[in-house]
């Protein structure tokens, strides 16, 4: 059979639960990451974790260190607030010393750097990969309900963890949302 082109009209892409859509890979939006890039010279792309609307994020191999790392790729056009701020933050909590064992409540951020692609520049964070989400351990429970014991933990670790945002100086604009983070001035 004779090789003969399609072109991408020919195509029709359906929505796929939990898959951001290809509109979004434009000047100005995502990234694209294939698994094996690697990024910064550093970090080699073993799986992807997510996305959002204003990120994809990367399960990466830090080939420095040997160890695995979530990479955070913002859109071109992310504000770059969110990286400042949570840069601030894990560094000002490291440096007091009677808060350190607080510093794990909040991803350290291990590294930070642009990323130039044909969408534009994306804010990248890279910080220890997460445990499985809120969302993911209650739907993974028998009752869909987290045990007393479980949700007094989790209600403790969310007061310490605004109690450690509000000690830097900064106040969140949602309590599900590091994101809208912003300095208290």
């Amino acid at each position: 059979m004779p090789y003969s082109r399609i072109s991408s009209s020919e195509f029709e892409y359906v929505y796929i639960e939990d898959v951001e859509t290809l509109n979004n890979y434009r000047p100005g939006d995502y990234h694209p990451i294939q698994i094996d890039d690697r990024l910064h010279k550093r970090y080699r792309i073993v799986h992807k974790l997510g996305h959002g609307t204003f990120s994809t994020v990367w399960l990466a191999l830090d080939e420095w260190s040997s160890d695995y790392v979530a990479v955070k790729v913002g859109t071109a056009d992310a504000d770059t607030r969110e990286i400042d701020i949570l840069s601030q933050l894990t560094a000002g909590v490291a440096n007091r010393s009677h808060d350190t064992h607080m510093a794990s409540m909040i991803s350290r951020v291990i590294d930070r750097f642009p990323l130039d692609g044909p969408n534009g520049t994306h804010p990248c964070l890279v910080t220890i990969p997460a445990r499985c989400s809120l969302m993911d351990s209650k739907e993974a429970s028998d009752s869909r309900l987290f045990k007393l014991d479980v949700a007094r933990s989790l209600a403790a670790q969310l007061a310490i963890d605004i109690s450690l945002v509000h000690s830097q100086g900064y106040a969140h604009g949602g309590v599900w949302f590091l994101s809208s983070l912003r300095p208290l001035c």
